[in-house]
């Protein structure tokens, strides 16, 4: 008996049987529940607010140079302020666009199975495998 598949997309299959995500086959049996988690952002919301905080001491220190030294570091301080920008709105940029996770619970383990930004994606794929679960009886 083939199974009918509950949702088909490139590198992703889901039968009441077997989910196959891109090169990782699961049991449906196996799996006790399936839920959708998000990336914590606290770490990225304090290295934003550290390295912006230096960010704006390097600009200061741009703008008022010590008159009294002629190597004063100006060149070396305008690199240095703009690593720490980018830095720091790297550290915005993933807070704001953040990773969710599909994870599987099983007997032994929650295994994150699939990383993505969209959110909306993973919960379809949640509602295709609690589907699945629902059929293998």
């Amino acid at each position: 008996m083939s199974d009918v598949e509950i949702f088909k997309e490139p590198g992703i299959s889901i039968t009441p049987t077997l989910v196959k995500i891109n090169s990782s086959t699961y049991s449906v049996a196996n799996i006790g529940s399936v839920y959708v988690t998000q990336q914590k952002i606290g770490g990225l919301i304090v290295g934003a607010i550290i390295f912006g905080i230096m960010a704006l001491g390097g600009v200061a220190a741009i703008f008022s140079p010590d008159k009294s030294d002629p190597n004063d570091g100006g060149p070396f301080l305008v690199g240095i302020t703009a690593g720490l920008t980018a830095i720091a709105g790297l550290c915005i940029y993933r807070a704001i666009n953040r990773n969710y996770y599909l994870t599987f619970r099983t007997a032994s383990a929650d295994q994150k199975a699939l990383t993505s930004t969209n959110k909306g994606y993973l919960f379809r794929l949640q509602k295709a495998i609690e589907e699945a679960i629902t059929k293998r009886g």
